[in-house]
Order: C-alpha cells, then sequence, then structure tokens
C-alpha cells in the first residue's frame, strides 16, 4: 500500500463558515455559462438520464462498476429525508450535465463523489460541483471529505489536489481512499481561488476567439450596419467561419448567405445580430436554439428603439439557453491577434494592432479612443463595446481576457462610473509581467480629484485619468516606454517657461523632479545649443 500525505500549515477554527447560495452560475472551460444548485427530489429522472448517457467507463470511474444498478440507487437516495446525502447539480441549457454529492458517514466526514457527462468532461466541472461541495460540507460542520476512486483516474485525482485542501491519499490493489481536511484554515482557501482561476477572462473567450462567425441581418444594401462588419471581417481576413444570414437568401460582397441561422451548416460560437430593432428578439432566439455561444447585439440598424429591445429579456434568453449575451446597441468587437483576426464591427476607420485593450460603454468614445491610438502609432489588441444597456458582459470581464492575453501591455476602460470595476481582483500575469496597468476614466459619478496619491477605491493597478486626451496621452506613453520604474521626472523643453510649468505639474502629481548627475550635466553641455539651461 502506498500512501502520500499533502498539507499546507494548519491553524484550527472551529468556526462554521457559510455555503454557497441555493443556486449560482459558473462557467465551462471554453466560457459556456451553466447552473449550480442543489439537487431536489423532482431531478432524479434528469440524474438517471446523465447516468444513462455516461459510457461504461465512466460509470466504473464513478461506481467502481460499469452496472447501472448502482447507479439507481444512487438516484433513490436523493429521497433521503435525514439528507445525510448532499447533492448538488450543474445545468447547461437545460440538461442535469453533472451531479456531485456528500454522503455523511460520521459526525464530522462525508463520502464524496463526481459524475460528469462524458460530453462535458475536461471542461472545468468537476472543480466547480467540487468547490461548491466543500462549501456546503463546511456549512455543516463537516471537517473532512473522503472518496474512493480507482487509481487509474487520473482527472479525477488532479480535481482533489486542484482543492489546495490538505490531502491524503492511500492506494491498494488498483484504487485510491482520498480523504480531504476541510478546517477552513487548514491551508490556502483555493476552492473558490480555484473557481475564479478557471473563469478568469472565458466569459468573452467565444466573443473575442471564435472559431466561426454569423452575421444576422446582413443584406445588399451597401451602409448597412451587418453588410459593414461583413465587409470587415473579409478585409481583415478573419481566421475562423465567416456565415451571412438574411431572408432573401441573396450572396453578400463573396459570401453566399442562408435564409435563417437554422440552415448553416455548424452551430457557430459568435451570432452578431444586426437587424431592426423590433425583430432581435426573435434573431437571438434563433440564434440560441441553433446552438450559438456568444451573442452580440449591434446597434445603429434601422428601426433600433431601445423601447422594442428588452436586455434583460435577451440575457435571460440567452442564459436559458447556454450562451452569453453582450449588448444590446453595441458597435462591434475587435481582436487584432493574428492567429484571430476579429474585426466584428463598424469602427472607423478600421483599429491597427497595438498593445492596448479599449474597453468602453459609449460608442462615440469607443471610436475615438481607437482612432487616436491608431493616429499615434500604438494600436489596440482587443476592443469591447459594452454598450450603455449592458449585457451579462463586463468592464471586469475584459480586464480578466486582457490580463491574460500575452499581446495586451495595457488596458484603458471609459465607463459611466468607478463602480463597475469593484468587483475586479488583479492577479499577477504569467511571465512575470506584474499586474496589467489600468487606466481608468469615467464619465459620471465621480467628483474625486485624479491626482490623489491615495485611491482606496481601485484596485492595484488601476489609475484614475481626467480627461480622453489625458487616458489617450498615457496609454501612449506606457505602451512605448514602459511603465516607469520610479517617480523622478526630466522635463526636456524649447522654453524656460513651459519648463517651469511642466515642473510644477510634475510635483502637484506627486513626482519628482530628476536630480542629474555631474556627468550627465556634462554630457549635455556638450549637445545642447549656448545659452541652454541644464538642471
Amino acid at each position: 500500500m502506498t500512501t502520500i500525505v499533502r498539507h499546507p500549515q494548519v491553524r484550527h477554527d472551529r468556526r462554521r463558515p457559510a455555503g454557497p447560495p441555493d443556486a449560482h452560475s459558473g462557467l465551462t472551460c471554453d466560457g459556456s455559462p451553466l447552473q449550480l444548485r442543489p439537487a431536489r427530489a423532482e431531478d432524479r429522472q434528469a440524474i438517471e438520464a446523465l447516468f444513462e448517457r455516461m459510457s461504461p467507463r465512466s460509470l466504473r470511474q464513478r461506481f467502481l462498476t460499469a452496472s447501472m444498478v448502482s447507479a439507481r440507487e444512487y438516484v433513490a437516495d436523493l429521497d433521503d429525508p435525514g439528507r445525510t446525502l448532499d447533492a448538488a447539480l450543474v445545468v447547461w441549457r437545460g440538461e442535469v450535465v453533472a451531479v456531485g454529492s456528500t454522503h455523511r458517514v460520521s459526525q464530522t466526514a462525508a463520502e464524496v463523489a463526481l459524475a460528469i457527462d462524458d460530453a462535458h468532461q475536461r471542461h472545468g466541472l468537476g472543480t466547480l460541483v467540487l468547490g461548491d461541495l466543500v462549501a456546503r460540507a463546511r456549512a455543516r460542520g463537516l471537517l473532512e471529505l473522503v472518496a474512493l476512486t480507482l487509481a487509474s483516474n487520473d482527472p479525477m485525482l488532479r480535481v482533489f489536489d486542484h482543492m489546495g485542501l490538505p490531502m491524503r491519499v492511500d492506494s491498494a490493489d488498483g484504487t485510491c481512499a482520498v480523504t480531504l481536511q476541510l478546517d477552513e484554515q487548514a491551508g490556502p482557501a483555493r476552492p473558490a481561488a480555484g473557481r475564479a482561476s478557471l473563469t478568469d477572462g472565458l466569459a468573452l473567450q467565444p466573443f473575442l476567439r471564435p472559431r466561426s462567425v454569423a452575421v444576422v441581418g446582413a443584406g445588399v444594401q451597401r451602409d448597412g450596419v451587418g453588410r459593414q462588419v461583413v465587409q470587415r471581417l473579409q478585409h481583415s481576413d478573419f481566421a475562423g467561419r465567416v456565415y451571412v444570414v438574411n431572408p432573401s437568401g441573396e450572396v453578400v460582397g463573396r459570401t453566399a448567405s442562408f435564409r435563417a441561422v437554422a440552415d448553416l451548416p455548424e452551430a457557430v460560437d459568435l451570432a452578431v445580430i444586426a437587424v431592426p430593432g423590433d425583430a432581435v428578439t426573435t434573431a437571438v432566439r434563433e440564434a440560441t436554439a441553433a446552438g450559438s455561444r456568444a451573442v452580440a447585439v449591434l446597434g445603429g440598424g434601422p428601426s433600433a428603439d431601445p423601447d422594442t429591445v428588452r436586455g434583460e429579456d435577451l440575457r435571460a434568453s440567452c442564459r436559458a439557453a447556454g450562451a452569453r449575451f453582450l449588448g444590446p446597441d453595441i458597435i462591434g468587437l475587435v481582436n487584432t491577434d493574428p492567429r484571430v483576426r476579429l474585426d466584428a464591427s463598424f469602427l472607423h476607420p478600421s483599429p491597427a494592432p497595438g498593445p492596448v485593450c479599449v474597453v468602453a460603454d459609449s460608442w462615440a468614445l469607443t471610436t475615438a479612443i481607437v482612432a487616436r491610438l491608431g493616429m499615434s502609432g500604438t494600436g489596440v489588441s482587443t476592443v469591447v463595446n459594452l454598450g450603455g444597456a449592458r449585457g451579462e458582459i463586463s468592464a471586469v470581464d475584459a480586464l480578466s481576457f486582457a490580463a491574460a492575453d500575452p499581446r495586451t501591455s495595457l488596458a484603458v476602460v471609459c465607463v459611466g462610473d468607478e463602480g463597475e470595476l469593484a468587483a475586479y481582483r488583479p492577479r499577477e500575469r504569467p511571465g512575470s509581467r506584474g499586474v496589467l496597468p489600468v487606466l481608468l476614466l469615467t464619465t459620471t459619478g465621480s467628483a474625486t480629484d485624479p491626482s490623489d496619491e491615495e485611491d482606496p477605491g481601485l484596485a492595484a493597478g488601476v489609475v484614475r485619468v481626467g480627461s480622453l486626451t489625458e487616458l489617450v496621452d498615457t496609454a501612449d506613453l506606457l505602451a512605448k516606454a514602459g511603465h516607469p520604474a520610479g517617480r523622478r521626472v526630466a522635463v526636456l523643453g524649447n522654453a524656460s517657461g513651459s519648463g517651469r510649468l511642466a515642473l510644477q505639474a510634475v510635483t502637484r502629481h506627486g513626482l519628482l523632479p530628476a536630480d542629474l548627475s555631474q556627468h550627465a550635466d556634462r554630457r549635455l553641455s556638450t549637445v545642447l545649443p549656448p545659452g541652454a539651461s541644464v538642471g
């Protein structure tokens, strides 16, 4: 028998923590939304259907036998009135795709087990469910979870290890007995952190890295929004597949069109909706029914009346179908990564590639920022226009995506209120690049002086600026020169008056005039014209 023990430093604290909410949302590793909730008696049929879909191999990994007898006995235990069995479900597009449970075996311990639909394995569901069960077990006063699994079930063993809890593994005769210690202070609180790291930036994956795009409502009218988006996708040489959907079935540009989303040869990652306002709801429902993972509703089309496009209804419709929603009334999405080459927008001029992620809720400000960064020679990595009404995608989602993108060196955010970044938690980026620098311009709701050095309301790495010009100029500086290592600033000018004004601005913002060395003074004196002042 082999025994493996891994344990962080242990500190005992017997205060019982609160459990997770009864139902909450999550994301798979490919960014698809799902719901986690407790299992109920009326779920028995859906859970049994899950087990019937599972392959013999998956059944054996779950029950140590490929027979459905154990599965049916397990489902029957859901009616246990003593609730010694606490089960949680993952629901995707109205279907139960994963179930996990803890079965109390003593006053302080419970047996834990997970089952994932074969089609949804390796998408992070095991980590999501186990993290939920750990929180529920702690709330019930349990101190450890035990599991019996096959020694060959490496994916399940990795899920247990990813919890970051003190863990003991005893192996014998081809099986492993795993014990997880649940003391709240037993180690790093990684169940929640694990879920967060899995979902960082995933909400925008199908929007900014789609493998296929359908433009719904792209007609033959040359100035139509949908046609402009199709032309942009063609001009940028989008790396994926582009489909055009319009009732006429006519060719748009060099792309043949389909009369309905249901006629497409595949379920697309991203559906871009560019139809009249009174047709948006129907178009969104048809796109999600056909399997679209993400839906972006553009503005600027005919009859784009906000009263006919209710964002909350569209969000609910997409969520029920397992899709993500952005909009309504946005100007589009851009990812200049040469492996993607996505320009699903009607921005003018076309965005130039570069290292800056642009996140804004206003059409006009998105256009102005992208255009100015292009004129300065800096360019953009990604552009996310959130729209004034807001879909499910937030500025925090966009920043999480940008922080994980190796092409992005900084982000600029222009939103109505800094409260939209309240949930932003910056993380160290791969490659020892530190946290992502973020420049924030708020258009309403904040009277704080942008020069305030101490700003407890903003997360690390977020710097408030006071104007559009300051936003673009600072972004241009950081993109080309990098983040300054210190607070010292040297001023180079062609007149003493403007130099003094610049030095006043430097000191007013908490920076320090550089104290040049004698060697630097002598070097400068040799290259500057007579009468120049140094120091």
